[in-house]
């Protein structure tokens, strides 16, 4: 019983990092994007539609976090 419970924590933790580790690659990659369009460099209509579907993506997500939700842990 207890062996599950710890099982489970770990388990909880280990998505956890991978989500927040996910996360702030994001946050770094959007950095990078928001250096690039300011330095002047102009986006190709390829990268700017990946950017759109990365940002409904993250929306998502987020979206999943609020509600207290993740796909993972249904599974």
């Amino acid at each position: 019983m207890q062996r599950d419970c710890k099982e489970e924590n770990k388990e909880r933790r280990r998505r956890r990092r991978e989500r927040e580790r996910g996360r702030r690659e994001k946050q770094r990659e959007r950095k990078q994007r928001e250096m690039k369009e300011r330095s002047g460099e102009r986006m190709s209509e390829r990268e700017r539609e990946r950017e759109r579907e990365n940002e409904r993506i993250e929306k998502g997500e987020k979206e999943r976090e609020n509600k207290g939700e993740d796909i993972r842990e249904r599974e």
